[in-house]
């Protein structure tokens, strides 16, 4: 599996996995699960979360959302209440 390094540090320790690069036969909520333990746990999942006020990307079924622009268009709000961080708040968080 291939990795995306940091922007910045070109460490491979800090590096991030993309989807795209980790494809899954669980990538979808709408995939239908052979393993009837992991289905169910699914449906927890789904319940709890959706309970809790978070939002699914649809072909993404470990991605969920809260509070972001995404959330906001996907439950009619008028605006997210977080927004985009800037990216030297993120590297003075990781030393």
């Amino acid at each position: 599996m291939r990795t995306r390094t940091s922007r910045r540090s070109g460490d491979p320790r800090t590096a991030r996995r993309t989807d795209r690069e980790a494809p899954s036969p669980l990538r979808r909520f709408s995939i239908r699960l052979n393993n009837r333990p992991a289905a169910q746990n699914r449906h927890v999942l789904i319940a709890a979360l959706t309970s809790a006020g978070f939002t699914n990307y649809p072909s993404e079924w470990w991605h969920w959302s809260f509070s972001d622009r995404y959330w906001a268009v996907m439950r009619r709000e008028l605006h997210a209440i977080y927004g985009p961080v800037e990216e030297s708040l993120l590297d003075e968080g990781s030393r």
